[in-house]
């Protein structure tokens, strides 16, 4: 195996960077250390992968692998109970990145917020995952970071200083962005809070890396920023030249603030630039670009990952350093090719089970390039976590699990389930378009088929079924799933306006109803200042409306262009071209529509046409790779085989995994008499799908008619029959299988429900404990306004204090459901909704003026606007969960399934949690140790009086303090403890 370089490597990752943006500033001057990497290096277009998913495609940049081999398959996954939801975590990769194998080789490397990174590896070196510089809440709140967040933890409390937050005062540093920013009403206008947010996160991701590679010890280094892209996500449609349906006046405020990212940008790369030496080698990519033109989309989808449409396909790729050559193009880079290029410059052997190839053209002397199977078959401390590691939120989910199984909180309903569906949904549909971005669609289909029978109306299920179908040539499947598709879309509309229609009634008769009560104050002499006016629709109702219009306006040009779709595939050059034609009327801007019709062209051969057609693409994207594949088929059907070379090289220059164009670039060489030009390319393209006997005839012809190698014609010939054969037989198989049944549609069911005139309060949006105040906790008229709560854990003394408090007279809050057992021989004193407070708040105003039981945990989800006081308890944790373990024996339950230390520690952070949430609410508290109450109840009961107020019967209370339980209880444990001795 060589000997790993010497040279340190940074890799820098900018999300969505993209050179169209980028150009203009450069030729400007305005970018002076990205110039200087340009001019001192080699540079070119990085080829994206689909779907155009962040997570997806940075972990591809790390380990040189698509999506369904390295695990990450979008934003969000399933919490490993499968209960709930959570951000993607590193736990998903489910292969070595790049600083996994070097690791292995003893390097050391620094990571610093690549996404996804959470929970921090355990690498040699530091990693400081992608939730080092996310603000969750105001900085009076505290701001802690976790252990999770970065690995050595050791290193937490330094690195969280180095964090900017946007409560600090930033403000001035959002003047380049928004020069205007004092014209902007923030109580109305959030857009300014949303950039002042990203710019505090990339200056926490800078902050902290720039610290790590001036202080650390390190060979290998990458650091991640996703400003760029959140720039563009927020910003770009307020980008020079203005939009038509953008209004002048966002356009004078925001029309910097994607400019200005980019120059903070340069800044911050300048600044890394001058920490490192001459012998590092500098990389500097993005995963995709970001439109900036007229290619900006006018709507996002209303879909998960909608924003994507606003991606472009080819991000940026600039590399400088010792033996890489300087201020030359590097052409058919693809964000897989990092990886194998980094494993080669340490000397190390690039697998055969990556995806992407190294990029020996960067390099002065191209490097020594070896390989081995796969990285994943070599032992050795990689620095990921063990199997079985867990994120954090497992360790609060576990506690909860103990908490439902005690029967203190319910388990996570319908909402949770659906929401983890969701999630589901969309990871399968993700994974089934990568398996389509490597040409795997027989992989794909089954994904499909199930997603558009369980989904009918998530039409993009239906239409990337077709787009697989069409590449899988089942035209037998592909006409009906076209004709259902539109007849539905049709269909769908007409029941989505009928719905628009009620809503429109709901909104005229609350229109009405406000008239009215306008007038009845007007009456009352009520100012109208006094009465908040809510608008006619809520943000959920919104919402529906919202998703309501999408569904009611049928796409023409949309049925249209994938009737013409149908046609091109079947071999109806004329029908396709009728349906086409009628699409292209539409003003919409569809490079693929083009494409389209020059298919129809060729079918035709129509060749002058097509020509056109295809040119007219690339005047809408000129760097669309389809456009010079198409191109490339034109001029070999006319037999100009030098202008197809040019074009079909142009075509995997922009996208290097293109099977198709590098065996129609070995035809066009062929044809010219480059033999071993052709060979190379026929042997590429083959590489790259397997399954084209196309390929092995032409070799064949090249051996047999060109190099007269009979045997080598002969393999190539028995290996395209063979698959021909093949895909007769897999054909012949699939007309037999039927597209799954699709669910019975409902379609009143599915889609959303009209609301009533009178408007339901959500009780999920009533503000809580756990949220800022509101108002300040005010002193009541009387002590009948009070709602006293008590409060701790699960076998506190919470039911002994509930006893103590009714003896007072102090009425308790009860549905008597739970009955009184062995644990609790004189009653729990509980009310089965208090474990539904997530849920459901609007029960506790029954509780003024009496008692009622709510666990710490739950203080936090108690709706503001009450007055409370809350009688907090407090026992030893060992005790509370040897007491809640013989309980649950007891039931025959499992609690959660975390050691008693690990347990010990969550309730801990909770206890606190609660305390710091009444502070900040400033709602009286009086803690009650259970010993002290035990032990000494007169005492105990006279403070308890004095907390309550004078109507308080401090004899009653002490009286029914029972001392015998707790002694009873302990001589249990003891017995416990005894037989488990005499059993060992």
């Amino acid at each position: 195996m060589p000997t790993p370089i010497k040279n340190k490597v940074l890799l820098i990752g900018w999300d969505a960077a993209d050179w169209k943006s980028i150009g203009p500033l450069m030729d400007a001057g305005k970018m002076p250390a990205l110039q200087s990497m340009v001019e001192n290096g080699v540079s070119g277009n990085l080829s994206t992968l689909h779907p155009v998913l962040s997570p997806m495609l940075w972990t591809s940049i790390a380990t040189g692998k698509r999506p369904f081999d390295h695990g990450v398959h979008g934003f969000s996954e399933p919490t490993a109970d499968g209960k709930g939801v959570q951000p993607i975590s590193v736990l998903a990769r489910k292969t070595k990145a790049i600083w996994s194998i070097l690791n292995q080789h003893e390097q050391r490397s620094v990571i610093v917020g690549w996404w996804p990174s959470h929970p921090a590896e355990p690498i040699n070196g530091v990693m400081v995952s992608n939730h080092y510089q996310t603000a969750l809440g105001p900085l009076k709140d505290g701001w802690p970071i976790a252990p999770a967040i970065v690995h050595p933890p050791e290193k937490c409390e330094e690195l969280a200083e180095l964090r900017f937050h946007p409560d600090e005062h930033m403000a001035p540093h959002i003047l380049p962005f928004v020069p205007r920013a004092a014209e902007v009403d923030q109580e109305e206008d959030r857009r300014l809070a949303s950039c002042l947010k990203i710019i505090c996160e990339a200056t926490s991701i800078h902050s902290c890396a720039t610290e790590l590679l001036e202080n650390e010890s390190w060979d290998f280094a990458a650091v991640y920023h996703d400003a760029i892209d959140h720039f563009g996500h927020g910003f770009m449609k307020y980008h020079p030249p203005r939009l038509d349906r953008v209004r002048e006046g966002d356009f004078d405020i925001y029309g910097n603030v994607v400019t200005a990212g980019y120059l903070y940008h340069d800044m911050m790369l300048g600044r890394m630039l001058e920490l490192v030496d001459d012998d590092t080698t500098v990389i500097l990519v993005s995963d995709h670009g970001f439109h900036c033109d007229h290619l900006r989309p006018a709507s996002i989808p209303r879909e998960p990952a909608g924003p994507a449409i606003e991606h472009r396909d080819f991000g940026i790729f600039v590399m400088q350093g010792p033996g890489v050559r300087k201020d030359e193009l590097i052409h058919g880079a693809s964000v897989l090719d990092i990886t194998p290029t980094l494993l080669t410059m340490y000397g190390l052997p690039v697998a055969d089970d990556m995806a992407g190839k190294p990029l020996l053209a960067a390099f002065a002397e191209p490097p020594e390039v070896t390989h081995i199977p796969s990285w994943e078959d070599v032992a050795g401390d990689d620095g990921q976590h063990p199997p079985g590691k867990q994120t954090d939120q497992y360790e609060s989910k576990a506690a909860l699990e103990q908490l439902v199984a005690l029967g203190y909180i319910e388990s996570a309903g319908e909402d949770a389930e659906m929401a983890v569906e969701k999630v589901v949904r969309e990871l399968q549909y993700n994974l089934a378009q990568s398996y389509m971005d490597a040409d795997r669609n027989r992989a794909a289909e089954p994904i499909l088929e199930d997603l558009y029978a369980r989904y009918p109306l998530e039409y993009r299920f239906a239409i990337k079924l077709a787009m697989c179908y069409r590449a899988l040539d089942k035209t037998d499947k592909l006409a009906p799933l076209v004709e259902e598709l539109n007849n539905g879309t049709r269909r769908d509309a007409e029941v989505a306006r009928k719905k628009l229609k009620e809503f429109a009634d709901v909104a005229r008769a609350r229109r009405k109803a406000r008239k009215e009560q306008r007038e009845a104050d007007e009456k009352a002499g009520i100012d109208p200042k006094d009465r908040k006016v809510e608008p006619i629709f809520d943000e959920e109702e919104r919402k529906a409306i919202a998703e309501l219009r999408d569904i009611s306006r049928v796409n023409i040009a949309s049925i249209e262009f994938l009737a013409g779709y149908v046609q091109v595939a079947d071999g109806n050059a004329e029908e396709a071209l009728e349906h086409l034609l009628i699409a292209e009327q539409s003003d919409v801007v569809r490079p693929g529509l083009h494409l389209q019709i020059g298919e129809a062209y060729l079918k035709l051969e129509r060749w002058e046409d097509a020509e056109r057609s295809f040119l007219k693409a690339g005047e809408l994207d000129g760097v669309n790779a389809n456009v010079h594949f198409g191109l490339c088929r034109t001029y070999l059907s006319q037999r100009e085989n030098q202008k197809a070379a040019d074009a079909a090289l142009k075509a995997v220059g922009l996208r290097y995994h293109y099977p198709m164009a590098h065996y129609c670039l070995g035809m066009a060489l062929h044809r010219m008499g480059r033999i071993d030009s052709a060979i190379e390319a026929l042997k590429v393209a083959l590489s790259q799908n397997p399954n084209f006997p196309e390929v092995h005839e032409r070799l064949s012809t090249i051996y047999s008619k060109r190099l007269n190698e009979p045997d080598l014609a002969l393999t190539h010939t028995v290996l395209a029959k063979e698959m021909r054969t093949e895909n007769r037989r897999r054909r012949r198989e699939a007309l037999g299988l039927p597209i799954p049944e699709k669910v019975a549609v409902d379609l009143d069911e599915m889609l959303p429900k009209v609301p009533s005139v009178e408007r339901e309060v959500d009780p999920k949006k009533i503000p809580r404990l756990r949220q800022p105040p509101e108002a300040p906790q005010s002193e009541p008229a009387d002590d009948s306004e009070y709602i006293t709560i008590v409060t701790g854990l699960p076998r506190s003394g919470t039911s002994m204090m509930m006893q103590i408090l009714n003896a007072s007279g102090l009425q308790p809050l009860t549905d008597e459901l739970r009955e009184a057992d062995e644990d609790n021989p004189r009653g729990y004193f509980e009310i089965k909704e208090a474990t539904q407070l997530r849920d459901n708040p609007s029960w506790v105003g029954n509780a003024r003026g009496k008692s009622v039981k709510v666990i710490a945990q739950l203080l936090g989800e108690l709706p503001q606007g009450y007055k409370y006081r809350v009688i907090f308890m407090q026992r030893n944790i060992d005790e509370v969960l040897d007491s809640q373990a013989m309980m649950l024996e007891r039931l025959g339950k499992e609690g959660g399934k975390l050691a008693h230390e690990k347990m010990k520690t969550v309730f801990q952070g909770q206890l606190a949690h609660a305390r710091k949430l009444l502070r900040r609410h400033g709602i009286p508290t009086f803690f009650v140790p259970y010993v002290a109450a035990i032990e000494k109840p007169e005492l105990t009961a006279e403070k308890l009086a004095e907390f309550l107020g004078s109507d308080a019967d401090a004899k009653a209370m002490a009286a029914a303090i029972d001392p015998s339980l707790y002694r009873q209880r302990r001589k249990a444990a003891a017995d416990d403890e005894d037989d488990q001795s005499a059993a060992g």
